[in-house]
């Protein structure tokens, strides 16, 4: 049974107050399927790869050797950013105001 606690009132004032943490979003419950979801895609985000590839276009300016190669490819990474910030917007959603407001718990 689940309200059966055998330990006396310190069990139940522990369980009480570990389920008001977790309402309060001070402890946070996992599933082992999360963790082996997080395990396997070690892959970088989208917002990762978009500061990436600024920053190689940058390196490329400043050390870049080849005048013909040092162009060609920043101006590929600038392509390749500019598609992965238009899928990041029309993929984007709006925050509710509500967001901001939630009431904190003591």
């Amino acid at each position: 049974m689940p309200y059966r606690f055998e330990g006396g009132d310190a069990e139940i004032v522990a369980e009480v107050q570990y389920e008001m943490a977790v309402a309060c979003g001070e402890i946070i419950e996992l599933d082992d399927s999360d963790l082996e979801d997080e395990d396997e895609d070690d892959s970088p985000s989208q917002r990762e790869v978009i500061k990436l590839c600024e920053m190689l276009e940058k390196v490329c300016f400043r050390y870049g050797l080849d005048e013909s190669f040092s162009l060609e490819l920043p101006c590929q990474l600038c392509k390749y950013r500019a598609q992965l910030l238009c899928e990041d917007l029309l993929s984007s959603t709006q925050t509710p105001l509500t967001n901001y407001f939630r009431p904190k718990c003591s």
